[in-house]
């Protein structure tokens, strides 16, 4: 652990998949275009977490070296963030973990915490919910910055919870749209401001989580603490992602080669009522495998989470299949489809 205080919260799990302790802490060394704070979270990893982690501080010559390339808060270390009263942040001596892409997210974007887990339901996955922060405060644009001005009674900027993946909990990919819990109304209230607790809990067919919602923006201008809550969100088992096809063609997917065990492939699928998929298998050559095509898979019409899928002649076993190259070939329209898996049953 950093020896020094953060400003935003820490995440921490343990994964069992590389047998130690990840913890994901904010840094406000990153510098926006403006000089403002850029947030980002970095990762600290241990199997002993009644010990300290050392972490040893860049050099100013390092420092300088890396802002070269990637733009830092001056003067560097900067352990002070929005000014002497405010705690101090974990620097860039370790892996950056989470970090606005401005590829895709808008200038003034920013990552909080971001609510990091194994999956319980999936072997070597983790799962994020960060906390995506978009800022008024910088002067430029000035179409944005009016937003920040005091009697306009807001804050410094809005707050929602994206969804991110990892295989290793290093390497995260997050998936900005739809958000994973966005603002709007709840209960009457209009939240401005969404933070993810920590953990998921499953009820049937249905996952559980609580956020903390705000009707305050970021850093209020008006302080509204009859509108703040802590609320409860469901969702799908296992439906983070879907691919969605259109209602009005069908679509095909095509997944990487892939070997598996099991007997049964089930599909986690909203067809609706006119909706529907198929799912067929076809070899390193890319030919249909005999009995598997997609064209003899029977329609499947249904919205479940496991449903099995059917081939004319062939059933529903695909254990015959199993430790061989093959890729599915799947069909869709009008339809939802998350993590498709092989089972024992």
């Amino acid at each position: 652990m950093p020896s020094f205080r953060l400003g935003s919260p820490s995440s921490f799990f343990y994964d069992d998949q590389r047998g130690l302790y990840a913890g994901y802490h904010r840094t406000g060394f990153p510098r926006l275009a403006s000089g403002g704070t850029q947030r980002e979270l970095v990762i600290s990893e241990t199997t002993d977490i009644h010990r300290p982690r050392p972490i040893t501080p860049l050099t100013q010559a390092q420092l300088w070296e890396i802002a070269r390339t990637r733009p830092l808060r001056a003067p560097q270390p900067w352990w002070l963030d929005n000014g002497p009263l405010t705690p101090g942040d974990v620097g860039i001596e370790l892996t950056t973990a989470f970090t606005p892409d401005f590829a895709i997210d808008p200038p003034g974007s920013g990552v909080y915490v971001p609510k990091a887990t194994k999956y319980p339901w999936a072997p070597d996955t983790s799962v994020a919910f960060p906390a995506m922060y978009f800022g008024y405060e910088d002067p430029e644009p000035r179409t944005r910055a009016t937003l920040f001005n005091p009697a306009r009674g807001l804050g410094s900027g809005t707050m929602e919870a994206h969804v991110a993946v990892s295989r290793d909990g290093v390497t995260w990919k997050r998936f900005p749209r739809p958000a994973y819990i966005p603002l709007g109304r709840d209960q009457g209230r209009e939240l401005h401001q969404i933070y993810p607790a920590e953990g998921l809990v499953r009820r049937g067919d249905e996952i559980w989580q609580d956020f903390y919602g705000q009707e305050e923006y970021h850093s209020p201008r008006e302080k509204k603490p009859s509108g703040n809550g802590v609320d409860r969100t469901a969702q799908r088992l296992d439906g983070f992602i879907s691919a969605d096809a259109p209602y009005d063609r069908t679509i095909t997917l095509l997944t990487r080669p892939l070997t598996f065990t099991g007997k049964r492939l089930v599909l986690n699928v909203d067809t609706g009522a006119p909706g529907f998929a198929q799912v067929g298998l076809i070899d390193e050559q890319g030919n249909a495998v005999p009995g598997f095509s997609v064209d003899e898979c029977v329609y499947v019409n249904v919205n479940a989470v496991a449903h099995p899928v059917e081939w004319l002649a062939r059933g529903q076993d695909v254990s015959a299949l199993a430790g061989r190259t093959v890729r599915l070939v799947v069909r869709l329209r009008g339809a939802s489809l998350s993590a498709p898996q092989f089972v024992e049953r």
